[in-house]
């Protein structure tokens, strides 16, 4: 399980597990929660993606827009269909609904949080640099230290920071009042 916030990553984490393991990658987007269908859709398609006997990553993104009930039910046909040497993943913004404290105790869950997506400040200024930003160590420190290491309030800042005389200096006084900040939190996660 793969659970964090919107902008830490999640998707980014699981793009990049793609492309450097030599198993299938199965993705499997829930149908709209809203639909009277979505158990049947989901059970299918994970049907489908489970018939071929090879080693697989089935990826469920998105998995808080399952209804719970419907998820345990996808997990458990999951579970029971993969083949062997296959992973199950889900991303999902809130905690699943799901047994994890008998997965954990069976040692078949490996979990990835906001604490293992945050930033530190080397990666930050790594992330900042390749975004064209150029920042004092110290700068950077402030700014992850502000941001708890959002990867995406990161990459924000440094576009309200770009065309700053001293982009150090105005890092230094940056706020959660920005307006590219405030529109993302309200994008994402108040909508």
């Amino acid at each position: 399980v793969i659970v964090a916030p919107p902008g830490y990553g999640k998707s980014t984490l699981l793009a990049d597990w793609a492309a450097h393991d030599k198993r299938r990658f199965v993705r499997i987007s829930p149908a709209d929660p809203t639909e009277s269908a979505a158990e049947p859709n989901l059970t299918e398609s994970i049907r489908s993606a489970t018939s071929s006997g090879e080693p697989s990553v089935l990826v469920l993104d998105d998995a808080h827009n399952v209804d719970p009930e419907v998820l345990r039910e996808a997990v458990g046909e999951a579970m029971r269909e993969l083949p062997e040497h296959s992973a199950l993943a889900l991303a999902s913004r809130a905690e699943p609904a799901l047994p994890l404290g008998r997965l954990r105790a069976h040692r078949a869950l490996v979990e990835v949080r906001v604490d293992d997506l945050a930033l530190t400040p080397r990666e930050a200024a790594t992330l900042l640099r390749r975004a064209g930003l150029e920042l004092d160590f110290g700068a950077v420190q402030t700014l992850v230290r502000r941001t708890e290491g959002w990867p995406a309030a990161l990459y924000l800042a440094s576009l309200s920071l770009h065309g700053e005389e001293n982009a150090s200096a105005a890092a230094k006084h940056l706020r959660g009042d920005d307006h590219r900040l405030t529109e993302y939190f309200r994008d994402e996660v108040l909508s």
